[in-house]
């Protein structure tokens, strides 16, 4: 049996909790709800209730003739009573463990709330309490609230005969019965989340560095498809320049026939003048005398045409590159695809495992009962008996003793004075 409690100012907030899924608006995991000494067995209107009996404290205080003092800042209550993974008990058995704890605490008079949740391997409840009584106004004390529900949880359990179940509560009980002082051990809440928080940093930070270096390769990878796709265009353009050389050997023997005819052949000369200005008698005259100028711009034709079959060479190349360009992309992504199905894979992985971690505390402490009574196998309730150990009662009892001062005594004629 764990038992944990703790003290709000929030009923409100409390409720929320208890009656609704985690961080939804749903109540799935609410098994049933139970109240004592309220009117209803609506869990909002007991909430609203508990609302309106904290709101009036001072009025119920002065209408039972009890003197009005300070304020009441945490009128709420709230403790939760966990069985173990093996047992079973029954809604009745549950209800009436929460009741007796509430006579335990002392506020067996006062309004509660028990919501039992089933979204663990556990069976467990909670009990919320409205510390204001709705009769006086008083506050309900909690002192020693945890050392009562310990012996009522020992208790329980030995009735029960499940006392192996939690050794470590026997343990301390017969170490607080001898005189020794002895403090819960759990961490607190803020310990808890420290820890919490260091584990799962330390994961995400596994996570980073294995990113970190998953990156080289990554882009190794992307590299390789870009020498791919290099490599295929190169020899494409190799290819369109092998089926491109004929045509360019008959242009260039042509030009080349063409020229030498331009300067043995008027008529030809004739021809490119009228073809260049019509019939202008300066061109005519030009191409009489086979002037240079004339025979610079029929080299200029020549060029021209060579410049168009380049481009539309060019053009060929470009489109081959289009389809070797839209492969690549295609792999590039599919590349890419990869890795994002792979990051979320770890992701979620690393995801589960920071979520182990916030599941991890109750599971811990109840290996730490296990690991105790594997320690020690031969009748470990015997050596909480302190008739059949009175030695070990003795050493205790010396060893609580001498414990050292933390601040030395000093002793003078005006008087003793600590530093």
């Amino acid at each position: 049996m764990i038992v944990k409690a703790t003290q709000g100012a929030s009923f409100k907030g409390v409720g929320a909790y208890l009656l609704h899924d985690k961080g939804a608006a749903t109540s799935e995991r609410v098994a049933f709800v139970e109240t004592a000494n309220l009117p209803t067995d609506d869990a909002a209107r007991a909430i609203a209730h508990m609302i309106d009996t904290a709101t009036h404290a001072d009025a119920l205080k002065r209408a039972a003739g009890v003197k009005v003092g300070k304020a009441i800042d945490k009128p709420v209550y709230h403790y939760s009573l966990a069985w173990h993974p093996s047992e079973a008990p029954s809604m009745a058995d549950q209800v009436q463990a929460a009741r007796d704890t509430l006579k335990a605490l002392g506020m067996a008079d006062r309004q509660a709330l028990i919501v039992a949740h089933n979204d663990t391997d556990h069976p467990h409840v909670h009990v919320v309490v409205n510390r204001v009584c709705a009769e006086t106004g008083r506050a309900a004390s909690t002192g020693n609230d945890r050392l009562k529900l310990s012996n009522w949880a020992l208790a329980y359990r030995r009735q029960q005969g499940m006392e192996h179940l939690c050794p470590a509560r026997a343990s301390n009980d017969f170490r607080r019965r001898v005189g020794e002082f002895v403090k819960d051990a759990s961490p607190t809440r803020q310990t808890y989340l420290e820890w919490k928080k260091a584990q799962t940093a330390e994961l995400w930070e596994q996570h980073r560095a294995e990113t970190a270096a998953m990156k080289p390769d990554r882009k190794t990878q992307f590299e390789a498809l870009w020498q791919q796709k290099e490599a295929r265009f190169a020899a494409r353009r190799a290819e369109v320049k092998e089926l491109w050389r004929p045509i360019w050997r008959d242009v260039f023997r042509r030009q080349r026939d063409e020229l030498e005819a331009y300067d043995r052949r008027l008529s030809v000369r004739l021809r490119h003048a009228r073809r260049l200005s019509g019939s202008s008698i300066i061109k005519t005259f030009r191409a009489v005398v086979n002037d240079q100028v004339q025979r610079a711009d029929f080299i200029k034709t020549q060029e021209a045409e060579r410049k168009a079959l380049a481009s539309r060479q060019g053009q060929t190349v470009r489109d081959a590159g289009r389809e070797i360009t839209k492969a690549w992309r295609h792999d590039r992504d599919q590349l890419r695809a990869a890795h994002r199905a792979q990051d979320t894979a770890r992701y979620e992985a690393t995801r589960g495992k920071v979520d182990d971690v916030w599941k991890r505390q109750q599971k811990d402490e109840q290996a730490k009962g296990e690991e105790h009574v594997a320690r020690n196998p031969s009748s470990v309730l015997k050596d909480f008996d302190r008739k059949k150990d009175p030695e070990r009662v003795k050493a205790i009892r010396e060893r609580t003793r001498s414990k050292a001062r933390k601040r030395t005594r000093k002793r003078g004629d005006e008087g003793r004075t600590l530093d």
